[in-house]
């Protein structure tokens, strides 16, 4: 039988896992939206 001490050690670090993913996630959507701006820039530029 697993110990509550593991599954809480586990449980930790899922937490500080999901933590990473959602920074970078939200990092990407934040680079996403810079991008997409300069992209409008170039292209109006363009016009």
């Amino acid at each position: 039988m697993v110990k509550n001490s593991t599954l809480y050690k586990e449980i930790d670090q899922l937490k500080a896992d999901n933590e990473r993913w959602e920074s970078s996630y939200k990092l990407l959507l934040e680079t996403n939206e810079l991008l997409r701006t300069k992209l409008k820039a170039v292209q109006d530029a363009l016009k």
